[in-house]
This record gives structure tokens, C-alpha cells and sequence, in this order.
């Protein structure tokens, strides 16, 4: 009976981290997204409000805020721009994951996660295999 509450909360346990970590997202048809200011449509709205001044459409560029003096960018800002791994470049995932390959087209970034999945694939199914086969040649056969 020991052994049966043991297992029955060790499961209980798993499904809690299980599930109890899991998000559920929702996404919102476009035509409702936001409703027409006094009558003007979307396609209607040919200028974008910045703080006060009406800016065309077509002239629009959003600028990022200058940083402070005191700053410093992080460990994986130095990696991105300090390094040839193209971090600026995106990827395009059916090149990367298709049935038709086609890596030297993709940034070096995408090719060394490409190739770290890989590695890790591998290495897991080493585990699988192997992790058994260890501890039956240290364990023995359990009866």
C-alpha cells in the first residue's frame, strides 16, 4: 500500500508541473481589434498621431530613445554585434526546417541553433539508449 501512495503522488506531483506551467493564448479576429474613431475606418486614417503632431503614413519611422550616457549593453548585445554570427539578419524557418534544406542561405545564428538541435537530438536518444543498458550492467536485473 506503501509503494501505491508513493506512486500516486509522484504523479499527482508530475502533473502538476505539467500542467500547472502551461499557458493558454487567444488571438482576437482583426476586424474587431479596435473600433472606428468617429466614423473613420483604418483605410480611411492616413496619418499617425506622435505626440501631438499628425505625421503621414508614408513618413513614419519609429525611432528608438537614445540610450543613457552610463550605459553599458549586456553580455549578449557584445555576442550579437561583436561576432560574425549575423545576430541583425532573420531566419526564414522552411528554408532552416523544410522538406527542401537550404542553410548557407540562412544566417550563421540559425545555423549553429540548427546544428545545436541536431547535437542535442542526438544526444538524447544516446541517453535513452544507453542510460538503460548502464544501470541494468550496475543494478542488475529488478524482479
Amino acid at each position: 500500500m506503501r509503494s501505491f501512495r508513493t506512486a500516486a503522488v509522484a504523479g499527482a506531483s508530475a502533473l502538476a508541473l505539467t500542467f500547472g506551467t502551461t499557458a493558454v493564448a487567444t488571438a482576437q479576429d482583426g476586424d474587431d481589434l479596435l473600433p472606428p474613431e468617429d466614423g473613420v475606418t483604418q483605410e480611411q486614417n492616413d496619418s499617425i498621431d506622435q505626440g501631438g503632431d499628425e505625421i503621414p503614413v508614408e513618413d513614419y519611422e519609429p525611432t528608438a530613445p537614445e540610450p543613457d550616457e552610463d550605459y553599458e549593453p549586456s553580455l549578449s548585445s557584445d555576442i550579437n554585434t561583436g561576432s560574425s554570427l549575423e545576430g541583425e539578419q532573420p531566419a526564414q524557418g522552411p528554408a532552416i526546417f523544410g522538406s527542401s534544406k537550404d542553410l548557407d542561405s540562412q544566417p550563421a545564428w540559425a545555423q549553429l541553433l540548427y546544428g545545436a538541435s541536431i547535437l542535442g537530438g542526438i544526444g538524447s536518444l544516446i541517453g535513452v539508449i544507453v542510460g538503460p543498458i548502464v544501470n541494468f550492467l550496475n543494478h542488475g536485473p529488478q524482479a
